[in-house]
């Protein structure tokens, strides 16, 4: 499991280092990164990935996105943790935006698990 956790939060920093270079989000606290890729890639989609690699990609792919879209609204709605700004990326924001990067955290979990099996 330690393995998926790792190769997670690899992930995670990739992901948010390339958001940060192309402002596709902005986080009201920058520091709230650390927690994002720790817990959020790091634990939870790291478990989720250890729980799902013996399945079928949809299999992998589903639950992620149905707890990426829960994160991305709850976040739209209540903890205002990150925003999208929308320049440069003007389609990308208000329900657009959550539906699009929620749908898009289901493809970590075949991701993980794909470079977990390549880098074993």
């Amino acid at each position: 499991m330690l393995s998926y956790i790792l190769i997670a939060i690899a992930l995670g920093v990739l992901t948010e280092a390339l958001a940060y270079a192309l402002s596709l989000w902005w986080y009201h606290n920058a520091w709230m990164r650390i927690p994002n890729v720790l817990l959020v890639f790091g634990l939870i989609f790291g478990a989720l990935s250890w729980l799902t690699a013996q399945q079928s990609l949809l299999v992998q792919f589903v639950p992620g996105a149905l707890f990426g879209l829960v994160y991305e609204f709850a976040n739209d709605r209540w903890l205002r943790i990150w925003h999208f700004p929308g320049d440069p990326w003007t389609w990308l924001t208000g329900r657009r935006a959550v539906i699009t990067i929620g749908l898009a955290w289901g493809f970590v979990p075949p991701i993980v698990v794909a470079l977990v099996w390549i880098l074993a």
